[in-house]
């Protein structure tokens, strides 16, 4: 299981070219949240060709749009896992399953419907394990965030995966650019709740990182 998984935009030629030497665990090519719509098509060609001559993860677009279909469509069995934005249901899982069959694929739940389906979800046959989308969940809740805010939230998320015999899930990113004591505490945190692992969208900028 990767303990850290570092985003790179699939639009950004400088940010794909150093996601494979920053020392992430995984470097998942990002053709979602971080791609603007006008660049989503320059985005699949770019992580396409990376994908047939390195193994790399890839996150692609919600389902059952035509961004997703597109991206599928480019990727076929290229890559040895996806990350699957915003999953709501067993369903969606199923569908991204028939169109790369035999890939893994990491579930991210982003919303209060993720939220209450993430045991259908982790019990899906082909879901390979679940991500935590912190961000995007608070903005559903219309809510700030905050360790007690999203603990139910995040709590069901680690019941969901032991109850479906899964790995736990992995932790969103820490949006606080430089803020190293405030990424030890959430990380404490998490780790405490049932967690492994978490996302990040951003290399170490601080003085103090080489």
């Amino acid at each position: 299981m990767p303990r850290t998984l570092l985003f790179a935009p699939g639009h950004n030629e400088k940010l794909l070219s150093k996601v494979f030497t920053a020392r992430a665990d995984v470097g998942p090519l990002d053709l979602e949240d971080s791609v603007p719509p006008h660049l989503k098509e320059r985005a699949r060609d770019l992580v396409g060709d990376i994908a047939r001559q390195k193994s790399c993860w890839v996150r692609v677009n919600k389902p059952f749009t035509d961004d997703c279909r597109g991206d599928l469509e480019m990727l076929g069995g290229l890559t040895a896992g996806l990350r699957l934005p915003k999953v709501e249901s067993a369903r969606e899982v199923e569908w991204f399953a028939a169109q790369a069959p035999g890939v893994r694929l990491d579930c991210t739940i982003e919303s209060a419907r993720g939220v209450l389906a993430a045991f259908e979800i982790a019990n899906c046959a082909t879901c390979s394990s679940l991500a935590y989308g912190g961000l995007d969940l608070a903005a559903d809740l219309r809510i700030a965030g905050g360790e007690q805010e999203t603990l139910l939230a995040r709590s069901l998320l680690v019941l969901a995966c032991r109850a479906a015999g899964k790995p736990p899930p992995s932790d969103g990113v820490y949006a606080m650019l430089n803020d190293d004591e405030g990424l030890r505490i959430e990380v404490a945190v998490a780790r405490r709740l049932g967690f492994f692992g978490r996302s990040a969208i951003h290399p170490p900028t601080g003085p103090n990182h080489q």
